[in-house]
C-alpha cells in the first residue's frame, strides 16, 4: 500500500469523517498535541515541546524532543539508517555485486536443507514466531510497482522453468539521483507494539471500540475482521485498513495493526494473545477506577508495548545468546532509526529457523485435528485460527524445536514461498534467493565491509568464516573473492559463538541495533516516568508465557516458551491404538526423491488410494492399491522435476502432503 493511502485523509470539514476526526483529536488532546488536516503529528511550531508527552504518538514522532531535528527520530516513513555507506554498483542505484553469481545459484549451492537440523540448544519456535511479530512491530519496506529485475535461474536449475519475479525496494523520495538510493520503513522504529495498533491514525481509529479503552475482537475473542461488524458473517467495510491478504477489499479476513498479521497461524496467535492481552488490562484500569475511554486505551497500549519490550530483551535476545550492556539511563543522543543492514540482512536470521510445519497440540500435549500442518498447507490461511483458535497453534509452537540458526532454509520457505495468496495461480518463491537479491537492490555492504565495522577486522581468508570446509570450498567457488560475499551469506556461514545461536559478526550487529532501540527510546519501560515504580516491578517479572497462561486456557506451557518443552509420548496399548490413530501414522520418505517414494503405514489399511496434482490443482496420476502394509513403493518416474501434491486417502485417514522430485 503506498504510503499516501495510508496517510491521507478528508479535511476536517467533511463530516462523513467526523468519528475519525473526532478519535485523532482525542489522542492529541490527552497528549496536549496540535491537530493538523492531514493526521500527522507534526508541531507548526519549530521548536519541539519542552517536556515529553504522556503517551506515544501513534506514528513515532516526538519521543526524542531534545532538539527540532530529532523530533522525527523513529517515525514512520524515514529512510532506513546507513552506519556502513552502500556498495551499488554504480555508486547511485545500481544492484550491488554485480559480479556475483545468481541469487537463486547461490540458494541452491549453500541453502538447501535435505536434512532437518534442529537447534543443538533446545530452542522453541516460539524464536522465531516471536521474532516474526517484532519484525513486524520495528520494520516494513515498501517493494515498488515499476522496477522489476527478476533473479535468474542457474542452468543447472532443476526445479523452476522461468525467473524468479522480484520487484526492487521503494526509493526513498529524493535519493538515487545526485545521492545513493535509500530505502523508506513505513512503520515506527520503535518497540511500542504498533504490529497490534498500527502506525497511523485511521488504523488505530479503526482498531478501537471507543468504549472502556477496547480494541475490536470477533467471535472467539479472535481479531475483528475486516467487515461492517467485524465478524465473518458481515459484508466487507469499504473503510477498514487493508492487509496484505486483502489489499482489493475483496477478501475476508482478519484486520490488525500490521498488514503482514495473517501469514501464518501462529503468527496471528501472538496478535490475537496481545490485544486479548491489551482489553484484560483495559477490565483492570475500569475496576481501579478510570472512566476515560481515551486514557484506558492509551494506558492499555503503553504498559502492552512495555510488555514487548521486556520480553523481548529478557527472553527472546537472551534465548539467541545476545548479550547486551546493561541499560542506565535514556540516551537522547542515540539515535534509534532501524539500520537497511538490521532490517534487510541481520534480521533476518529468522529464515532459516522455520520449521516446515506447524504442530496443532491441546493443553494435555494430545493432538486437535489433522495435528500437524504442512508450513505450505497454512500461509495466508487465517481461517485456520478461526477454526481452531489460538491454544492448539501456542502450544504447537512451545512443544517443537526450531530449525538450526545456519545457512539453511527449509524446503518450503526456498521452493515454494507464495507470491500472491489470492492469485489464481500461484507462483513458488526462493526467500533465501529474494533475502540475497534484496540486499543487493539496496546496496548493502559486502559482509567483509560489515565485518570490519563491527569487529575491527576482516577476514583474509575463507577458513576464518567457518570450520566447515564443504561450505568454505562452496563460498569460495561461487564468490572467488572474499570481499563480494552477500551480507546475508557472510552472515549466516559465520560458526556460532560457544552457547549462542550467532556468529561474531551477527552478534555485534544485533547488540547494536537493540541497544539502539532501547537507550534511543524516551518511552522505554524502565525510564518512561509515566510508569509507575510498582508497575515497573511487575512488568520486569512478567514473561511470555504468563500472557499467554492470563490470556488462553493453557496451563500447561513451559515457563520459559523459548525453550521446546516436548510433550511426553502417549503410552498406547493394542487395543486403543486402531481408536488414536493420526495422521503421523502415514509418512512419505524419501523426500525429495528422483524416480519413487514409498508411503509408510504404521498399521495395515485395507485400501489406499493416492492422487498426484499439480501446484495448481491438476490431477495428474491416481494410484489404487488393494491394501498397504508398512509401505508401497509409488512410481513416479515418468513425471518432471519440481513440486507436487500427494492425496493419501484410506478408509481412516485423508491427507495431503507436498513432494519434491528431483533429477
Amino acid at each position: 500500500m503506498k504510503r499516501s493511502i495510508l496517510k491521507k485523509f478528508a479535511t476536517l470539514i467533511c463530516a462523513t469523517i467526523i468519528v475519525f476526526t473526532s478519535d485523532a483529536q482525542k489522542v492529541r488532546m490527552i497528549n496536549n498535541l496540535p491537530f493538523n488536516q492531514n493526521n500527522r503529528v507534526r508541531n507548526p511550531n519549530p521548536n519541539p515541546p519542552k517536556t515529553n508527552y504522556k503517551f506515544r504518538t501513534i506514528d513515532g514522532t516526538y519521543n526524542n524532543i531534545s532538539s527540532s531535528e530529532k523530533t522525527e527520530f523513529g517515525a514512520t516513513e524515514i529512510k532506513l539508517a546507513r552506519e556502513i555507506p552502500s556498495e551499488y554498483s554504480d555508486k547511485l542505484n545500481g544492484l550491488a555485486g554485480a559480479s556475483r553469481p545468481s541469487a537463486r545459484l547461490v540458494s541452491n549451492e549453500l541453502c538447501d536443507e535435505p536434512t532437518t537440523i534442529f537447534t543443538n540448544r533446545n530452542l522453541s519456535s516460539f524464536v522465531y514466531v516471536w521474532g516474526q511479530f517484532l519484525d513486524h512491530d520495528i520494520t516494513k519496506t515498501p517493494t515498488a510497482t515499476t522496477e522489476s529485475f527478476p533473479i535468474k535461474i542457474p542452468a543447472n536449475e532443476t526445479l523452476f522453468t522461468l525467473d524468479i519475479p522480484y520487484t526492487r525496494s521503494e526509493v526513498f523520495t529524493g535519493t538515487g539521483i545526485t545521492t545513493p538510493r535509500e530505502q523508506v520503513n513505513l512503520v515506527t522504529a520503535w518497540i511500542d507494539g504498533s504490529n497490534v495498533y498500527g502506525s497511523d491514525d485511521q488504523r488505530a481509529a479503526w482498531l478501537r471500540t471507543m468504549k472502556d479503552g477496547k480494541m475490536k475482537t470477533s467471535k472467539g475473542n479472535l481479531l475483528p475482521y475486516n467487515t461492517i461488524t467485524g465478524e465473518y458473517s458481515s459484508t466487507i467495510d469499504s473503510t477498514a485498513p487493508s492487509m496484505a491478504n486483502d489489499k482489493n477489499k475483496t477478501v475476508k479476513t482478519f484486520v490488525a495493526g500490521d498488514v503482514r498479521a495473517a501469514e501464518h497461524p501462529a503468527l496471528t496467535s501472538m496478535h490475537v494473545l496481545f490485544v486479548r492481552e491489551h482489553n484484560r488490562i483495559c477490565d483492570r484500569l475500569k475496576a481501579e477506577g478510570v472512566r476515560s475511554d481515551e486514557e484506558m486505551y492509551q494506558q492499555a497500549r503503553k504498559e502492552v508495548g512495555a510488555l514487548i519490550q521486556v520480553i523481548t530483551y529478557q527472553e527472546f535476545l537472551p534465548a539467541l545468546g545476545i548479550s547486551l550492556n546493561t541499560f542506565t539511563k535514556y540516551n537522547p543522543n542515540v539515535s534509534p532509526d532501524i539500520l537497511n543492514t538490521f532490517a534487510t540482512a541481520s534480521y533476518r536470521i529468522g529464515h532459516s529457523m522455520v520449521a516446515d510445519d506447524i504442530l496443532v497440540l491441546d493443553n494435555d500435549c494430545e493432538e486437535v485435528g489433522q495435528g500437524v500442518f504442512d508450513l505450505l498447507e497454512v500461509f495466508w490461511n487465517p481461517q485456520l485460527v478461526y477454526e481452531y483458535n489460538i491454544d492448539p497453534f501456542i502450544k504447537g509452537i512451545a512443544s517443537h524445536q526450531q530449525y538450526e540458526t545456519d545457512l539453511k532454509v527449509n524446503s518450503v520457505l526456498r521452493n515454494f514461498l507464495f507470491g500472491s495468496p489470492t492469485a489464481q495461480v500461484r507462483f513458488g518463491l526462493d526467500l533465501a534467493a529474494i533475502n540475497i537479491q534484496r540486499g543487493r537492490d539496496h546496496g548493502l555492504p559486502n559482509y567483509n565491509a560489515a565485518r570490519r565495522f563491527y569487529n575491527g577486522k576482516a577476514a583474509t581468508s575463507f577458513g576464518e568464516i567457518s570450520t566447515d570446509i564443504t561450505l568454505t570450498t562452496k563460498l569460495r567457488s561461487l564468490y572467488g573473492n572474499i570481499n563480494n560475499i552477500d551480507l546475508w551469506v557472510g552472515l549466516l556461514a559465520e560458526d556460532r559463538l560457544p552457547g549462542k545461536s550467532v556468529g561474531k559478526t551477527m552478534h555485534a550487529m544485533l547488540k547494536y541495533q537493540f541497544e539502539k532501540l532501547r537507550d534511543g527510546d524516551y518511552y522505554f519501560y524502565l525510564n518512561d516516568p509515566y510508569i509507575s515504580a510498582r508497575l515497573k516491578v511487575q512488568l520486569k517479572r512478567t514473561k511470555l508465557s504468563d500472557v499467554v497462561k492470563r490470556n488462553t486456557s493453557l496451563t500447561n506451557i513451559p515457563t520459559w516458551v523459548f525453550y521446546a518443552e516436548a510433550c511426553p509420548p502417549t503410552i498406547q496399548t493394542a487395543d486403543t491404538r486402531a481408536s488414536q490413530k493420526t495422521s503421523s501414522d502415514i509418512s512419505i520418505a524419501p523426500n525429495p526423491f528422483k524416480e519413487s517414494f514409498v508411503i509408510k503405514s504404521v498399521d495395515a489399511e485395507k485400501y489406499c488410494n493416492v492422487e498426484i496434482f499439480s501446484l495448481q490443482g491438476s490431477r495428474l496420476k491416481s494410484f489404487q492399491f488393494e491394501s498397504i502394509s508398512q509401505e508401497i513403493s509409488v512410481p513416479m518416474h515418468e513425471l518432471q522435476a519440481g513440486n507436487y501434491f500427494v492425496k493419501i486417502q484410506t478408509p481412516t485417514q485423508n491427507k495431503t502432503l507436498k513432494i519434491i522430485k528431483m533429477d
